[in-house]
């Protein structure tokens, strides 16, 4: 048996075959193409989340102001008013009893006034005269 080789045909064959492989990898590239797109593009999508949160935090340090801040601002402010006012006047009567405590301590520790007063003992003649008393006059 003789085997004839056509090579027109074979020639032709591996053409349609060339062709084949080259649509079948341009293909696979597209598919690969569409993943990395698919996959970047999600990281492109939360970075610009990323980005935009970032963008409203430093937008809050800025000096603008906006009706819902002022709410707020004047709402805490407020509220750390009256919690300013309470702690002042709570500070204010601890230094009064304070104040009062130490002079009742002090009251204690000093001898009971003499029935006379000091001005008798400066007199010196016993008797019960003050010394702003003056003598009789004549």
């Amino acid at each position: 048996m003789q085997i004839t080789l056509d090579t027109d045909d074979a020639r032709t064959r591996l053409h349609e075959l060339a062709g084949h492989a080259g649509e079948k990898a341009q293909e696979v590239a597209a598919e690969a193409s569409k993943k990395v797109q698919k996959r970047y593009g999600k990281r492109v999508k939360k970075l610009e989340r990323k980005f935009e949160r970032k963008l409203e935090h430093a937008a809050r340090a800025l000096p603008v102001d906006t009706p819902v801040d002022k709410h707020r601002r004047s709402r805490t402010a407020k509220r750390s008013g009256g919690t300013f006012f309470i702690l002042a006047t709570l500070g204010g009567l601890a230094v009064a009893y304070y104040a009062w405590k130490r002079q009742q301590d002090a009251a204690d520790e000093r001898p009971a006034p003499d029935a006379f007063g000091t001005a008798v003992d400066e007199s010196g003649n016993g008797r019960r005269e003050t010394a702003t008393t003056h003598a009789p006059l004549s």
